[in-house]
């Protein structure tokens, strides 16, 4: 039987390999204001929904991420609140979606055990 890692190794390297399925993606490229990012720092996974109101599945999600770059991640979703909800809803209706029936789907809460955190990442590997 093939012995599991760590949850919180699981984790770790899901956020990375969400972090470069967004980016490639994306084609390095800001989705609010097209900067293309020139280094990882400057190229920023964003949650639609959250992270402090996802369960598991929605913080690893691929279709609950986009890249932004550092200054509108950092400074325009604070300042321009009312332009990023304008945003997010116009980027959601190209996908079919509402924010809210997009938020309900995770909201439920789940609990993950490490086969879940392994079927993520795999689906994140294949991704890129």
């Amino acid at each position: 039987m093939k012995k599991l890692k760590p949850i919180k190794t699981l984790k770790r390297k899901l956020k990375k390999a969400l972090c470069d399925a967004v980016r490639e993606r994306d084609k390095w490229t800001c989705v609010w204001c097209g900067k293309k990012a020139k280094n990882p720092q400057d190229a920023q996974p964003h949650h639609i929904v959250p992270q402090s109101i996802s369960n598991a599945y929605g913080k690893f999600e691929l279709l609950n991420v986009v890249m932004l770059c550092f200054n509108c991640h950092l400074h325009r979703i604070p300042n321009y609140v009312d332009d990023y909800i304008a945003f997010r809803d116009a980027y959601l209706a190209e996908r079919g979606f509402t924010y809210e029936k997009f938020r309900d789907l995770y909201r439920t809460p789940v609990h993950l055990k490490a086969d879940d955190y392994l079927y993520l990442l795999e689906k994140l590997e294949k991704a890129l």
